[in-house]
């Protein structure tokens, strides 16, 4: 067992109390603003924060922290979801009534630039359309010096909240007095040079080996990778109470996550020469069942459909311990030859893609 495994620590949060669901929706979100609501698990683990809200809008901070750094040693398309997802739903929620809740259905992503660890992902959502049943809404995800990181799109369900909500079990974390996780300093990953040197099929098959430590996000959430190779990678993730948010589930962030995750390892085990760095431009997920907090492990298998010398596509399928799908994605990337990631990360992608023909 890795003694730094955050994700083996006993979780911290809390729930909302039952008679948050007569409150309307805005009301919710204004309670949690001002901390009447307890932070869930998920938040606890990531520094996610809720630090703006008003009628069909909702902003979101979230720190780039190193433990959110994937095995490119740069963030992942997963690490900007983390962000957009909360924004996302949080806009849809103001304009929601008394007893209702959502659920996310499908989220779309399209990545514009890197980030830099030290900055902070600002997530704005915007609330596009509400209906009776369903909502539309967008986000722009900037960094802390104002530069535009990426845009996405989401579609929810709104959904009655139930009279009697399930009981949700206690976080015995609470009482512990060390910092939040993403308050510590990181651990795993190696110095950036190595990744800018070593093909990325070797860095896989190197991790997968148990010759390079884990990543620090994998140190965080318990994330693994378990296969990776031409073109096609399995990845895990333990869902613990650590990745539950206020509804007691399974945060969608951290679905896409691994989705991520799953599509660049696949990707990324194509990949013969150093200093080719890859660079996902748009994630898109549908999510077809809830996933509970039970600690069983979530599998997402992916396989690459197309792979041309500057562009690549690949497929994702995330199941639960029962086998049955719980979401599908596909992921878009950019394979920038002769191009260090840690060059990359002050690149605007947009300005590197070639026309899509």
């Amino acid at each position: 067992m890795n003694s730094h495994a955050i994700w083996l620590e006993p979780p911290r949060g809390g729930y909302p109390e039952g008679s948050a669901a007569s409150l309307l929706g805005i009301d919710r979100a204004r309670a949690w603003l001002k901390g009447e609501i307890p932070l869930p698990p998920m938040a606890r683990l990531i520094g996610l924060r809720l630090v703006e809200v008003g009628a069909g809008t909702a902003t979101f901070n979230l720190p780039a922290s190193n433990w959110l750094l994937w095995n490119t040693g740069g963030f992942g398309a997963g690490a900007f979801a983390l962000a957009a997802d909360a924004a996302l739903s949080g806009a849809l929620l103001t304009t929601l009534p008394a007893g209702v809740g959502l659920t996310t259905s499908e989220s779309s992503l399209s990545f514009l630039r890197q980030a830099r660890p030290g900055t902070t992902f600002i997530a704005r959502g915007r609330t596009i359309h509400a209906a009776r049943s369903t909502g539309l809404s967008e986000v722009y995800i900037e960094d802390s010096r104002g530069r535009l990181l990426a845009h996405g799109s989401s579609r929810c369900i709104f959904v009655p909240i139930p009279p009697n909500p399930a009981t949700r079990p206690s976080c015995p974390g609470n009482s512990e007095s060390t910092p939040d996780p993403y308050q510590r300093p990181h651990v795993g990953g190696l110095p950036q040079d190595f990744y800018d040197r070593t093909p990325g099929n070797v860095i896989i098959r190197r991790y997968i080996a148990g010759e390079i430590p884990p990543h620090p996000v994998a140190e965080l959430t318990g994330i693994e990778m378990l296969e990776g190779a031409d073109g096609k990678a399995t990845v895990s993730l333990p869902a613990t109470e650590w990745l539950s948010n206020s509804n007691g589930q399974v945060y969608g962030g951290f679905i896409e996550l691994l989705a991520d995750a799953a599509t660049s390892t696949a990707i990324g085990s194509t990949s013969e020469t150093p200093s080719m760095a890859l660079a996902t431009l748009d994630l898109k997920v549908y999510f077809l069942r809830p996933v509970q907090p039970d600690g069983r492990t979530l599998t997402a298998r992916a396989e690459v459909v197309q792979r041309g010398r500057t562009i690549a596509l690949a497929n994702c399928r995330v199941t639960n311990a029962d086998g049955k799908t719980v979401a599908m994605a596909t992921s878009h990337s950019m394979i920038v030859p002769n191009r260090p990631v840690s060059l990359l990360q002050e690149t605007q992608l947009a300005d590197e893609a070639p026309p899509l023909t």
